[in-house]
C-alpha cells in the first residue's frame, strides 16, 4: 500500500471516529477467495481519519518485508506489489466503540 492509496483510505474515513483494522497479506489477486489462507500482518491497529499516511504506509511495507524474510516469500514479492493480480493487503477495518 502506498502513500497515496492510504491517504485515499484514510480521506475515505469519518471524522472523530476511531478504527480498529487488522492487515492481512494474500500473495495473489488473482487466485484469492475469500476462504484462503492469509498472513496476519500484526495485532489490530487503532487508527483515525487524522492518522499519519505515510507512517501507516511505511508500517505496512515494514511488516510485508518481515513476512517474507520470516515465510521465506521471494524478495521480489515487493516489486510485484504493483501489478493488480499480484500480492496485497487486504485491509478490514470497524469503529471502535467504548461503552
Amino acid at each position: 500500500m502506498d502513500l497515496n492509496e492510504t491517504s485515499d483510505f484514510l480521506n475515505h474515513l469519518d471524522d472523530n471516529k476511531v478504527y480498529i483494522v487488522t492487515l492481512d497479506f494474500i500473495i495473489s489477486w488473482l487466485q484469492y477467495e475469500e476462504d484462503s489462507p492469509v498472513i496476519n500482518l500484526s495485532k489490530p491497529i487503532l487508527i483515525t481519519k487524522d492518522s499519519n499516511p505515510s507512517l501507516i504506509s511505511d508500517f505496512i511495507q515494514s511488516r510485508i518485508k518481515l513476512a517474507c524474510d520470516n515465510y521465506y516469500l521471494d524478495d521480489d514479492i515487493m516489486d510485484m506489489l504493483i501489478d493488480k493480480n499480484g500480492p496485497g493487503v487486504i485491509i478490514k477495518y470497524s469503529e471502535f466503540r467504548i461503552l
